[in-house]
């Protein structure tokens, strides 16, 4: 009888084995239909929901930062230098690149995704133009709150800097969002028109210990620049047509203390307190990278594989008798730097945290009465004006040519001025002739000592503006 019913149960045309194999397939099968129908619903509801949530989030903060540039275009605010140095640091600028959420978009259909790409390009492209003004402003009221402790020729070049950055970066961000709008069919938003209406007029400090710190930090560099032009043409295979003479590093250092208002023996130039204003930090730091290049001078005559012959006696033992000390010198004025450029970085991360909770005022809106009693001379700062549509006094459109002037109230269409010119044959100073002047062997924050461009520390040095000492009758302070 057993063997009769596993016979039975053996053969394919047995309705007892059909039976059994529906019992036990079709349970299977419907939990397995039944989770299909489930993923199609999520994948049908939930990307639809995860995309109204992020479009209405960029839509948001487009907003919010159309706000905020409309404020700063009606506005003379001036930001804490610290919240300055994080919105240009390389970790924003990252997120000011591109919106990416590859989780969200790889389930977007495709209209939902250019939507969603149009949108996060609109948004990035509002917050560029927010952020060039907050720079534009910084840049044309920030002495007028410290005239003491000025922004000076390095701050001032690494801000320029990163203005024309921001502006190529907005300007792509316009390009794409166009892109995807053609592809959607959608009616072109017309070009965002950045520039401030405004007389052109900025306030720029030229005195004080800070000042005379930079102009002998820049004075000095372009010694070290000469010496190295002529260490250079002695160790060319070429013959030179003279035998420049050469410095001795007894010779040089005196040359870099004589104008210097500083020394070794100054508490500040070798500490870093944290009292500090960012000015006066970025200052000291440029200090500190000046001797490290001094010392880095000194040590390349060790280098094998050079011509010394035509290096005179005299100079080669100088140099060959420094050595140690060099390189003691230098090991710590680097590490100086690394110190300054750390105290930097956590200072500007947590002063945005702070402004970001509101736990402290972000910055200080510059009054009529402000810019009547400040003793710094207004001038016109061409040098800006690819980002300023310039008027006169009259609300007519017109060129200060350096004269004074008030500030109008026009806000009438006037061509754009593109005059703001990069030189490289000039010390680190700003002409109001309507170029910069820029030396790119200058050893202050924002370049190497090769003279490339550094990421994070563009900016090095911030005041912390929402301390102003301005009156509070003409001192407005305003939370984020």
């Amino acid at each position: 009888m057993s063997d009769r019913l596993t016979s039975d149960l053996n053969d394919a045309t047995n309705p007892w084995k059909l039976l059994i194999t529906h019992r036990l397939i079709m349970p299977r099968f419907i939990v397995v239909l039944l989770l299909s129908v489930l993923c199609r619903q999520c994948m049908a509801v939930e990307p639809n929901d995860h995309f109204e949530r992020e479009m209405e989030r960029l839509e948001i903060e487009e907003a919010r930062f159309l706000a905020n540039a409309l404020r700063m275009k009606n506005t003379r605010r001036v930001y804490d230098l610290y919240y300055v140095a994080y919105l240009i640091s390389d970790e924003h600028f990252a997120e000011l690149e591109v919106e990416e959420n590859f989780d969200f978009e790889k389930n977007l259909p495709t209209e939902q995704f250019y939507r969603w790409k149009r949108q996060s390009h609109s948004a990035l492209q509002m917050k560029c133009n927010w952020i060039i003004l907050v720079l534009l402003s910084t840049y044309k009221f920030h002495d007028v709150l410290h005239p003491e402790e000025p922004l000076g020729n390095y701050l001032r070049q690494n801000l320029l800097v990163k203005i024309h950055e921001l502006d190529v970066l907005r300007k792509r961000h316009w390009t794409l969002k166009k892109g995807h709008e053609d592809f959607l069919e959608m009616r072109n938003a017309a070009s965002d028109d950045l520039v401030m209406d405004d007389d052109g007029m900025g306030y720029e400090a030229t005195d004080g210990w800070l000042m005379k710190v930079m102009t002998a930090i820049d004075d000095f560099s372009n010694v070290l620049r000469d010496e190295r032009t002529k260490q250079n043409m002695l160790w060319s295979p070429r013959t030179p047509p003279v035998y420049p003479s050469l410095l001795t590093p007894i010779e040089l250092t005196a040359t870099l203390t004589k104008d210097l208002p500083i020394d070794e023996s100054t508490p500040h130039v070798l500490n870093l307190p944290t009292s500090m204003s960012l000015p006066f930090l970025t200052t000291i730091s440029s200090f500190h990278r000046l001797r490290a290049s001094l010392y880095r001078y000194m040590l390349s005559y060790t280098k094998t594989g050079v011509n010394y012959s035509r290096v005179t006696q005299r100079v080669m033992n100088a140099f060959l008798a420094n050595v140690d000390d060099a390189k003691q010198n230098l090991k710590f004025y680097e590490q100086k730097v690394r110190d300054y450029e750390e105290a930097i970085q956590l200072r500007a991360d947590t002063t945005y945290e702070m402004i970001k909770a509101g736990e402290r005022r972000g910055y200080v809106e510059i009054s009529d009465e402000m810019l009547a009693q400040s003793t710094i001379k207004p001038a016109r700062m061409h040098e800006l004006d690819d980002y300023i549509r310039v008027y006169g006094v009259d609300g007519h459109g017109r060129n200060f040519d350096g004269a004074d002037g008030t500030r109008g109230m026009s806000r009438g269409p006037l061509p754009l001025r593109s005059t703001a010119v990069l030189r490289l044959d000039a010390p680190g100073r700003y002409l109001r002739d309507g170029s910069i002047g820029y030396n790119p062997m200058r050893p202050g924050f924002g370049t190497t000592s090769n003279g490339h461009v550094q990421g994070r520390k563009l900016i090095s040095g911030r005041q912390a503006i929402g301390a102003a000492k301005a009156p509070s009758t003409t001192c407005k302070h305003v939370g984020m």
